[in-house]
């Protein structure tokens, strides 16, 4: 609280001229290369000595902080709407988020707007992932909180997340498969996170609209159901809604259908494969056993046929046979037999 509240203190000298000082020390004048400005703890401003030796104190803390959480930036404003620090020190450093000022209608000023109003303890403000001007390339969402001291106002501290902070929980694919992804969408249906299947940055720019999704965008229902509007392929999504300070998005998990039926097919595949196999047996099974039938009795009908003729000499094949075929061959024996003692 005390480095805030010397900090905030301290911002009076400096921010007599607009705050035409600090950009000047930390910005014009900072040694550093545009996007390594954090790296100057602290400066020399005529007649600010407070702020400066506050601003060092809470930086190094600060920076710290935004290098292990992976934060954008980090911000604190005083009661007024002036940006009094930053980490990253980038254009809207010192300069004023009230209305008339560059940034007023900027989604920082959102959150700072919204967080100034806030009175309960452990409330926050979240504004959405939007294009911001001073990075315009690299979307992102803010969460600010007010600072108290006592009941007093004394400014706001305010968080800007990364898309890359979402699509790092976004990338845990257990159980999805080689096709399978998960990701956020918003009320507009714009994607909140990147996929990992496609080249560009998905964040604002990619479009998933679906029955399920607007279910869980307007009626906080969990689904499943199919798309084939997204990455040239039917993918199988099951949906669920999900909101935090009074903003709502649906989490959609996908994966193909090729590959989400895959066993399901195998298994079709597996069926008709034995299928197949056991109606071939069936089919050659009969055809030896057929032939094994047909042959004698063919025979046996042309031995008959012969003795009926008076060829008594004729032989009678399969008499030795055990089953029926044999039988019968023995009793035209018998009756080939006869024909020779009349003959």
């Amino acid at each position: 609280m005390s480095g805030i509240q010397n900090l905030v203190v301290g911002w009076a000298p400096v921010g007599a001229d607009g705050g035409a000082l600090a950009r000047k020390a930390f910005i014009t004048d900072n040694p550093n290369p545009a996007d390594q400005r954090e790296l100057l703890d602290t400066t020399k401003i005529p007649g600010a000595s407070t702020y400066t030796m506050a601003h060092q104190r809470l930086h190094v803390g600060l920076r710290g902080q935004l290098k292990a959480r992976g934060y954008e930036d980090i911000y604190v404003f005083d009661a007024n709407a002036n940006l009094i620090y930053s980490v990253k020190k980038q254009d809207d450093f010192a300069t004023s988020f009230a209305k008339g000022g560059p940034y007023a209608d900027s989604p920082l000023a959102e959150a700072y707007a919204v967080a100034s109003k806030i009175s309960e303890k452990d409330q926050v403000a979240y504004v959405d992932a939007t294009p911001y001007a001073v990075t315009p390339d690299r979307p992102g969402s803010f969460v600010a909180a007010p600072v108290y001291n006592g009941k007093e106002l004394l400014g706001v501290v305010a968080f800007r997340l990364p898309g890359g902070v979402i699509d790092g929980m976004m990338s845990n694919k257990l159980g999805l498969g080689e096709t399978g992804e998960t990701f956020y969408v918003g009320t507009d249906h714009l994607m909140r996170s990147d996929s990992q299947f496609s080249e560009g940055n998905d964040i604002l720019k990619t479009v998933f609209e679906t029955p399920e999704v607007n279910s869980a965008l307007s009626g906080d229902i969990s689904s499943f159901g199919k798309a084939s509007n997204y990455r040239g392929m039917t993918l199988l999504e099951a949906t669920v809604p999900v909101s935090f300070e009074g903003h709502k998005w649906a989490l959609v998990a996908a994966v193909g259908e090729d590959e989400a039926l895959a066993p399901v097919v195998q298994m079709r595949n597996s069926i008709l494969t034995g299928s197949v196999i056991v109606l071939a047996l069936a089919i050659i099974l009969g055809i030896l056993f057929s032939r094994s039938v047909t042959r004698p009795i063919s025979r046996l009908t042309t031995t008959m046929s012969r003795i009926a003729e008076g060829e008594f000499d004729t032989e009678v094949a399969g008499t030795a046979r055990s089953d029926e075929l044999g039988a019968m061959a023995r009793a035209v024996e018998v009756f080939r037999e006869n024909g020779q003692k009349i003959a």
